[in-house]
């Protein structure tokens, strides 16, 4: 499947269901206590966060490994105040930065341990001394998250429906994430698939990369409406801060 596609998907399958609505809050409390409003969204995807921010004055370096994802988002959310680019999140350049995003369950994509340190590592670097960062991961010790399952997700626009069947392998210390697409217009059946391997990682694993990298937890909650962490969390959010 083409990048290009892969953005026209996520646009319809994941931007429903009020998702602004429930994270907005958090973030712009984070924001508000940021030493700046100088934003890098890593990880950004769809603009979603990144037009969010700035559309409440913060200045935004939106950045993705995708060059499909970021030109989409440039076209579909351009902001005076959002500057898309490409970049690996474990490399983030620019700044210093006051508040610092990677949100969606992004870092569950990096491949091992030493992946996750150079992440913490390199958002160090790029936030300003006090500066704030923001992770939210899926917490797979949650025994639903051990069991294989099956989600399926449809959407209909424009004469066109869209169908995404997932299926979640839990393998160990990790979960193989499968999407069969299924894109039908009145001319046209389109079939495509992709894959990812999505780590487990744990909260005292987030917290250990983060305290070598100068950052102490400032706050955790298990969802963004502020419910605390617990074993039984569908999320796991954290808000670290950079040592003075």
């Amino acid at each position: 499947m083409s990048s290009f596609h892969a953005a026209e998907y996520y646009e319809l399958l994941g931007n429903r269901g009020g998702r602004l609505e429930r994270e907005g809050p958090f973030l712009l409390e984070a924001l508000a206590g940021a030493p700046s409003s100088r934003v890098v969204d890593l990880a950004s995807g769809l603009g979603l966060h990144a037009h969010y921010l700035a559309e409440q004055g913060a200045e935004v370096d939106a950045l993705d490994l995708s060059s499909g994802m970021t030109d989409h988002a440039q076209k579909q959310r351009p902001h005076a105040r959002i500057n898309y680019r490409v970049a690996d999140m474990r490399h983030p350049q620019g700044g210093p930065y006051g508040l610092a995003l990677c949100l969606g369950n992004s870092l569950c994509l990096l491949e091992g341990k030493d992946d996750l340190k150079l992440f913490f590592q390199g958002v160090a670097e790029v936030l300003q001394p006090g500066g704030l960062l923001i992770t939210q991961t899926l917490n797979y010790d949650k025994p639903v998250m051990k069991k294989s399952r099956i989600r399926v997700e449809q959407e209909s626009r424009d004469n066109m429906q869209l169908v995404a069947v997932k299926t979640f392998q839990p393998e160990a210390t990790r979960t193989r994430l499968t999407i069969h697409y299924y894109e039908a217009t009145p001319e046209l059946l389109r079939e495509s698939r992709e894959e990812s391997l999505l780590q487990h990682w744990t909260a005292e694993e987030l917290i250990n990369c983060a305290t070598e990298a100068g950052m102490k937890v400032e706050s955790s909650r298990g969802a963004y409406d502020g419910a605390p962490l617990t074993p039984d969390s569908t999320d796991i959010i954290f808000l670290f801060r950079k040592e003075q």
